[in-house]
C-alpha cells in the first residue's frame, strides 16, 4: 500500500475538495521522496504534497509537507506567495507504529485547539 489509501485521493480544506494524484518518486541513497499534485489547480499555484523518508540518520525521520502559492487577500496585487505546512515524525526504530500513533493523535489534538494557528502565526510576527 502507498502512503495514502487511494490514488488519486481527495482532501477538503473546509471550503472545497482538492484531488491529488501521485506525480513521481525519487529514491536516492539519502532519502525517498514522493510527490502528489493537484492536477485541476492553476499551474501558478503549484499545489504540492511531498512525502519524504530520510535514510541518512540512525533515527528515522519522515516528513509530509503541503505547499501552495496563493495571493494574500490583503494584497490584491496578483502576486502569489507560498504557504508551506510541514509535519515531521522522528522516532527510534524501537517504537511501534501504535506508540507513534498515540503521540501523533495528541499532536493533532493540539493543532485543533481554538486559535492555535492564529496564536502560532502571531507569535512569529514581531
Amino acid at each position: 500500500m502507498g502512503m495514502f489509501p487511494t490514488d488519486p485521493f481527495t482532501i477538503n480544506d473546509g471550503t472545497d475538495d482538492h484531488i491529488y494524484s501521485f506525480r513521481g518518486q525519487v529514491d536516492d541513497p539519502r532519502s525517498k521522496i514522493g510527490e502528489y499534485i493537484e492536477t485541476a489547480a492553476e499551474i501558478a499555484a503549484e499545489p504540492l504534497i511531498v512525502v519524504k523518508h530520510d535514510k541518512r540518520s540512525s533515527v528515522p525521520r519522515h516528513l509530509v509537507s503541503s505547499k501552495i502559492n496563493v495571493e494574500p487577500a490583503a494584497n490584491g496585487d496578483g502576486v502569489l506567495l507560498p504557504i508551506t505546512i510541514n509535519t515531521t515524525i522522528t522516532a527510534d526504530k524501537a517504537f511501534s507504529v501504535a506508540e507513534i500513533q498515540l503521540e501523533f493523535t495528541k499532536h493533532l489534538a493540539v493543532l485543533a485547539l481554538a486559535n492555535v494557528v492564529k496564536n502560532l502565526r502571531n507569535s512569529m510576527v514581531g
